[in-house]
């Protein structure tokens, strides 16, 4: 039960994670936008006759750029994808014959040495501690 709620929670907070980096994401989006709209009325206002073709020449350069790199990321996701399915395909020369499931291991508990019913003994009082040169390394 308890490694049930374990992976429960690591799920819950991975998405959490996700969701506040979607979230952070959207707002610097639309601060983006904002940005964009402002400068694209500055250029308007400051050059009204030709702002439709420079406007039509730096779209046609962003798209060929945009091409180029989202083409990248397919090769290199198709890549994942392949190295991927390679990974997860079995073998049986790799695999144990007496292949038991994966169990976490649990470190033990140090014994507490504070806390109610917990007694320290010091060797010198504080005041004799305070009377000692103090040696620097």
């Amino acid at each position: 039960m308890a490694r049930a709620n374990n992976v429960l929670t690591h799920k819950v907070a991975t998405r959490y994670r996700i969701n506040q980096g979607i979230k952070f994401l959207d707002i610097k989006k639309a601060k983006l936008n904002q940005q964009l709209y402002t400068k694209h009325l500055e250029c308007a206002a400051q050059w009204p006759t030709c702002w439709t073709t420079i406007q039509k020449s730096i779209n046609n350069i962003f798209q060929l750029e945009m091409e180029t790199y989202y083409e990248n990321l397919n090769k290199k996701l198709d890549d994942l994808q392949v190295n991927h399915k390679q990974y997860m395909q079995p073998t049986t020369s790799l695999l144990p014959t007496h292949s038991k499931p994966h169990r976490h291991h649990l470190h033990q508990r140090g014994a507490r040495t504070t806390g109610p019913g917990c007694t320290i003994q010091h060797t010198a009082t504080p005041e004799d501690l305070l009377d000692q040169p103090h040696h620097r390394n």
